[in-house]
């Protein structure tokens, strides 16, 4: 997979006064990150990178990835902002005209008042069924938007086999799964209010895949046949922030989406089926566009080997 077929992902340079044109404030996260208004007329994000990781290209690249797959998500793309390297996220509330209404939130609203949702690490009480609980409400109505929303409808295609919200998120899940997402907490789920009716929020905030904080040693040295350092083991690690309930310790991203399918056996169908239609090809096309000032050799190889090892180990849930 060493010719390059694709012209390279662009690079947005923001202008110096970029950050001056903040509308708002993100509280969100732990990244450094500020609104402003594009030339485009919406209202748009930058994320820095975290110091000596990829970010950036991981971010993409989960973007490009979640839109082959068919799945409402975050359109994101690559940035500099006064030399410093990141992305750039469009809003998707159409500028804070439709509220977000982050997971945990809602876990303290509607399934216990004492849910730590200030809580940012081992947070037990976050379980894929607790999840479900809130997305199977009746009040819960995914792709079902006022004609008002237009710009934000065209982003829920029908999906033949999905029928609820917690059944889209479950590609949400698999997703996590293929490019081993490790930061599903509690913030980065959401539900959108349109009038007096209310879907899944698109899926959004994936830096942490993909061996983003890997240094190029390592994954030259987990691309070597020792089955102790593999790219395999490395998948094995793998913990998203989603436990089941009365475990202590998080399950893996491919274990959260088998459990979140694990009685809905046309949701899974259907989103492994999707996810059967990506090719090797496919995937090497996405990754090979980040730039190469942006992405080394080493990382693009790994990258491609884990989407390789976590889609083959996703398919083999239907067996």
């Amino acid at each position: 997979m060493a010719v390059r077929m694709n012209q390279p992902y662009p690079i947005i340079i923001l202008p110096p006064d970029a950050s001056s044109r903040v509308e708002q404030v993100e509280p969100m996260g732990t990244k450094d990150k500020f609104w402003f208004n594009h030339a485009d007329g919406n209202l748009w994000l930058f994320k820095y990178n975290r110091p000596g990781h990829g970010d950036d290209w991981s971010e993409k690249i989960a973007c490009e990835i979640a839109g082959i797959l068919g799945l409402p998500h975050a359109y994101v793309e690559l940035a500099t902002f006064e030399g410093n390297r990141g992305v750039v996220s469009r809003n998707f509330t159409e500028r804070g005209r439709f509220p977000l209404i982050h997971g945990n939130e809602l876990l303290a609203n509607i399934i216990n008042p004492r849910y730590p949702k200030g809580q940012k690490r081992k947070v037990t009480e976050h379980t894929v069924q607790s999840v479900r609980h809130i997305l199977d409400g009746a009040w819960i109505t995914p792709r079902v938007l006022d004609d008002a929303s237009a710009a934000l409808a065209k982003e829920y295609a029908d999906i033949a086999g999905i029928v609820s919200a917690s059944d889209l998120f479950a590609g949400y899940l698999m997703l996590d799964a293929l490019i081993g997402n490790t930061d599903r907490h509690h913030e980065n789920w959401a539900i959108i209010q349109v009038g007096r009716q209310y879907c899944l929020a698109p899926t959004f905030d994936h830096a942490s895949c993909l061996g983003f904080n890997l240094s190029d040693p390592e994954r030259i040295d987990r691309m070597t046949p020792d089955r102790n350092r593999s790219v395999e083991t490395f998948a094995d690690k793998a913990t998203s922030k989603l436990y089941l309930t009365g475990a202590d310790k998080p399950l893996t991203p491919l274990a959260a989406f088998a459990e979140a399918t694990k009685d809905r056996p046309t949701a899974r169908r259907t989103w492994i089926d999707r996810l059967r239609r990506i090719v090797d090809k496919d995937f090497w096309a996405i990754v090979d566009r980040v730039p190469t000032e942006l992405m080394s050799k080493p990382a693009r190889d790994f990258a491609f080997a884990l989407l390789r090892v976590n889609r083959d180990r996703i398919v083999r849930l239907e067996h």
